[in-house]
Order: structure tokens, then sequence, then C-alpha cells
């Protein structure tokens, strides 16, 4: 029974397709990830289950503060460094596009700006696999903080936070689930489909659930007027959450459960 940690919505069949996965149900936690994995991963309908994802069911209870969580995630040209001794790794880190525009972003002067005017907190959650080179980000202001992954939980962070700010995190599909509104940095959009994840049936453009912005100018300015509205989500991007997640309740475990009984009938 496989549980990705994320919604698929890229093209991962040379991994987790029926032909080399040796999988026997594929859990899905949206519709459209379902008939992506129905149409491209070799598998039958009986294989495939839209069910939700189990910690789906504890998105439902929370309570936002005045915080902005940005969560982008890794890049292979960045993570791949086994090779190299520590100067080399940190030279080619903080050389690299990826540093560069994050370190800039948290030290950005209109942002901390705003920050200070809106009473908001930032805090900066690189994923998992950056997290090495977290010692090597700075800012010094008072309301941004540079989360290590050994004193935040990451659900916890989803759930407290207002707007998300990120790359193309899956992480985002579960800020969605909350009717909360992301915001997509892609500032290195073709070198990422090109080195990192190929692009699969999700749109960031026309299925996102926020804007897809590449320059820093324009994510300072997203950010503050998403501030001057309290994070609300648009009615647009509020439709399209319905119809990525017509299940939306907190009965998604009692649904594996139940998948998982049936493929042994």
């Amino acid at each position: 029974v496989f549980f990705d940690h994320g919604i698929t919505y890229a093209d991962v069949s040379e991994f987790y397709g029926k032909e080399n996965s040796g999988i026997d149900i594929f859990i899905c936690g949206a519709k459209p990830e379902e008939d992506y994995v129905l149409n491209n991963f070799g598998y039958t309908k009986n294989e495939v289950s839209y069910t939700g994802f189990a910690r789906f069911d504890g998105l439902h209870m929370f309570e936002k503060q005045k915080q902005i969580l940005v969560m982008p995630t890794w890049r292979r040209e960045i993570y791949n460094l086994k090779n190299y001794s520590k100067d080399q790794r940190e030279k080619i880190f903080v050389d690299s596009v990826y540093y560069k525009t994050f370190q800039s972003l948290l030290n950005n002067p209109k942002l901390l700006t705003i920050l200070e005017s809106y009473n908001f907190k930032l805090i900066f959650y690189p994923h998992y696999e950056i997290q090495n080179y977290l010692y090597m980000f700075s800012s010094n202001h008072k309301q941004i903080t540079i989360a290590s992954k050994d004193d935040y939980n990451v659900q916890e962070l989803l759930k407290s936070s207002s707007l998300l700010v990120t790359d193309t995190s899956s992480i985002h599909f579960d800020f969605a689930y909350m009717f909360k509104p992301s915001i997509y940095y892609r500032f290195d959009k073709e070198q990422f489909l090109n080195t990192h994840l190929p692009e699969g049936y999700f749109k960031f453009e026309t299925m996102g659930f926020g804007e897809v912005i590449e320059s820093e100018t324009d994510i300072v300015n997203h950010i503050e007027n998403y501030l001057k509205t309290d994070c609300k989500l648009s009615n647009e991007h509020q439709k399209r959450v319905n119809e990525f997640y017509p299940l939306h309740d907190t009965n998604n475990c009692k649904r594996i459960y139940k998948s998982i009984l049936k493929s042994n009938e």
C-alpha cells in the first residue's frame, strides 16, 4: 500500500509506475491525482484509490496566526554534493541561485517594513534536504525566524500560518486543503523543469491556489496585498480547491482503512 509524502503532480511513473514499483494499492489525496495515476502509471481502477491523505483529518481544526510560512523545496544540483569537501559544498551552495534568491528575500528592506507594519512574523523553513545548509541563511530582523526541522513541526507550521510562499513544494496542497492561499515563487522555473522535476498534469498558472511570481519585487508586493486582505483566498482559487478536493471531511483515515480491507477480499 503506497502512501506518497505528498500529492503526485508530475510524471514520476519511472519510480512509482506499476511495472517498476510492486505497489498493490496507490493511495491518492486528490481527484486529479487519481485520474493522472490511472491514465499514466499502468494501474487498474481497483489498484488506485482516491481516499484523501490520512494527515488531512488533522487539517480541519486550526487557529491562524499573523504568520507567513516560506517553505521552498530542494534542488538536485545543490543536494548531490556528497563527494565534495565541506568548504566546496558551502561555496557551491552560496553561489547557487537558490541561496541568493532566498537570502535576498529574507533581507528585503520593503518586506521587513511590511512585516512590521502589519505585525506579521515570517518563518523560513526550507525542505528537509536543504536543512543541512540552514546555518548559511541569515536575517537579523526580529520578525523573521530561520526555522530548524529539530525545533518545528511541519503540520503545526502549516496550520498556524496564514500565507504560504513556496516554489513548487507539494506542501502547498496541504495548505490549500485548509482554504489558505499560496504564492508560487518560480524564480528558476526553466532550470527546475530541466534538472529537477518535469512538469506533469498540475499547471501552476491555471490550477494553482495563488499567484505565480518570478521576481523578488513582485513577490514582496503580492505578500503585502495578501496582508491587506487578511490573507483571504480569492473566489477563483477557492473554486480550484473545491475542484481539486471533492472529498473534504475527517473521514480520510476511514476511507484508507476500507480501501485496504476491500483489496484483500
